[in-house]
């Protein structure tokens, strides 16, 4: 409940004060880069090359993983999940993609925008990116306390969605995408 308070709290403050609304920004995907030291992840079709330099370990949960930073904190640990697939028929679009598009948009292009941006944290978030490649499509929404920033995998074609939460670097977030993949599951 503290986080919603929070969240409108900064939604009418930026209103206040004139602050446009956070929009989505078209990002160039990383260059892919040599991964010698890098664990392989594969969560179904998801493949991620991770550099040991980017964490001390990886936890198994019910359904995804948390990464622990070098630092060893788990409470600085992010977490891979496959994500709740959105609601789509209120925004009358037909895929993940599109939905996660759309809610790139100001929100009063129609009033459920505005409902799904409150609940994806996008109106009270700093940017929010998206970069794609090969038919994976990655958005990132960065928080303003950057406690707890989410990246979104969507991939063309599937209705799977995965979602990364946590303090997300801008270097881990680069190391994921440069060798990040869809792939068959074995």
């Amino acid at each position: 409940m503290r986080h919603w308070a929070a969240a409108s709290l900064l939604t009418v403050s930026a209103i206040a004060f004139g602050a446009e609304p956070v929009t989505l920004e078209l990002e160039p995907w990383p260059a892919q880069r040599e991964c010698e030291a890098c664990v392989v992840l594969q969560f179904r079709t998801l493949e991620m090359r991770i550099p040991l330099t980017e964490m001390e370990r990886i936890i198994s949960v019910a359904k995804g993983w948390h990464f622990v930073p070098p630092s060893g904190r788990v409470g600085d640990s992010l977490t891979l999940i496959e994500a709740l697939p959105p609601e789509k028929a209120k925004l009358r679009v037909a895929n993940d993609e599109q939905f996660f598009d759309r809610l790139g948009q100001a929100p009063e292009s129609n009033k459920y925008v505005g409902i799904f941006r409150r609940a994806y944290n996008i109106e009270s978030a700093i940017r929010y990116t998206k970069a794609s490649k090969n038919g994976l499509h990655v958005y990132w929404i960065r928080a303003s306390d950057r406690q707890w920033d989410a990246v979104y995998f969507v991939t063309e074609g599937s209705n799977t969605t995965y979602m990364l939460g946590g303090p997300i670097t801008p270097e881990f977030y680069q190391a994921v995408l440069a060798n990040l993949r869809v792939t068959k599951i074995p």
